[in-house]
């Protein structure tokens, strides 16, 4: 969605990937040591951003640690600025600058955001898995070499719970296990076969519901 937005409206898109190792200089400028001693200042993607008037997608925001999160109070209200204390920059947002993030469900369900974030990212979409003609025109879409008959066993039998990510991931394991033994047009009983043993291997191993 977040990719789509940013090409009708013809901005550069700029990304923050969140985890428990960010730190607040992560969100705004961070610092290193040159080759001759020199500490240089290196702006982050949502530095360029705010700089340029593009649009920062902070994905997995649900993951970084709520210290890290604190230059974006003052940058989500109506003072529009990012400060890097570690830099000594004071930063006011180009005027077309956005922002927009994603978080898993479970994330926003258990302790979910700050509640200073929480408040400054309204509206909140909810994206839910697909209808089951959806999940399998997306299947189809990025398996088009794959005979029908592995999509219609697999909609039958093991698209449930499954998001579309790691329905393509399982589906796309199951027909290599398939193209490994050369049998790519098996019958559907062993496509079935194939498919179980992708599911052990895979999409069990992957947890839980996702949701953005």
């Amino acid at each position: 969605m977040v990719y789509r937005l940013a090409q009708i409206l013809n901005k550069d898109l700029y990304i923050i990937n969140g985890h428990q190792e960010l730190g607040p200089e992560d969100i705004a400028c961070s610092a290193t040591m040159t080759s001759n001693q020199a500490i240089e200042y290196v702006a982050s993607s949502l530095f360029a951003a705010v700089l340029r008037g593009g649009i920062l997608f902070f994905d997995e925001i649900g993951k970084a640690p709520a210290v890290a999160l604190d230059p974006l109070a003052s940058l989500l209200d109506d003072r529009r600025s990012l400060t890097s204390v570690l830099a000594g920059i004071h930063l006011r947002a180009h005027p077309e600058f956005l922002f927009c993030a994603a978080l898993n469900q479970s994330e926003e369900e258990g302790l979910g955001l700050p509640a200073f974030l929480d408040e400054r990212t309204r509206p909140a979409i909810h994206v839910d898995y697909p209808s089951p003609r959806a999940l399998e025109h997306i299947l189809k879409g990025n398996l088009p070499k794959t005979p029908d008959i592995w999509f219609k066993v697999f909609m039958e039998y093991f698209a449930a719970d499954l998001s579309p990510r790691r329905a393509i991931k399982f589906l796309r394991y199951a027909y290599g296990f398939a193209l490994l033994e050369g049998n790519p047009s098996p019958a559907p009983q062993k496509v079935r076969q194939y498919l179980k043993k992708a599911y052990a291997e895979v999409a069990v191993a992957g947890g839980g519901k996702e949701a953005g």
